[in-house]
C-alpha cells in the first residue's frame, strides 16, 4: 500500500521534521544581525514601533533603546530648544528625553512660551 505524498503519517512526520529544521536554522539568526542595522531599521519607524520592537528580543531591545534611534525622533533643533528652557531638563538617554518632552510642558524664553513635542 502506497502513501500519498500530501497526506498520511509519513507526510506529517516530514512536515514536522521540516518545521523543526526551520526553527533550528532560523531560531537564533536574528541575534546575528548587526546592531547598527537594527538601529537603522528601527529608527525609520515610529516611536511606538520602536517600543514594540524592544519586546522582540534582547538584540532588538538594545537597538530600540539606543540613543541613535531616539535622536532621530527628536526635532533637529532639540538642543536649542533645551537651551531656551526655563528649568533644566534632566535626562539620561535620548529615549527618556523624548518621552519627557512628549509628556511634560516645557517653559521657554523666561516663561513666555509653553511647548511640548
Amino acid at each position: 500500500m502506497e502513501e500519498k505524498a500530501f497526506g498520511g503519517p509519513r507526510a506529517n512526520s516530514t512536515k514536522q521534521a521540516r518545521t523543526q529544521k526551520n526553527q533550528e536554522v532560523c531560531g537564533g539568526q536574528i541575534e546575528h544581525i548587526p546592531e547598527e542595522c537594527l538601529v537603522n531599521a528601527i529608527s525609520l519607524s515610529s516611536p511606538a514601533d520602536a517600543c514594540r520592537a524592544a519586546a522582540v528580543s534582547t538584540a532588538f531591545q538594545l537597538a530600540a533603546d539606543s540613543d541613535a534611534v531616539w535622536e532621530r525622533f527628536l526635532p533637529p533643533d532639540y538642543n536649542a530648544f533645551l537651551d531656551r528652557a526655563v528649568h533644566a531638563v534632566d535626562f539620561n538617554s535620548k529615549k527618556k528625553l523624548f518621552l519627557d518632552l512628549c509628556q511634560e510642558h516645557i517653559l521657554l524664553d523666561d516663561g513666555r512660551i509653553v511647548s511640548e513635542l
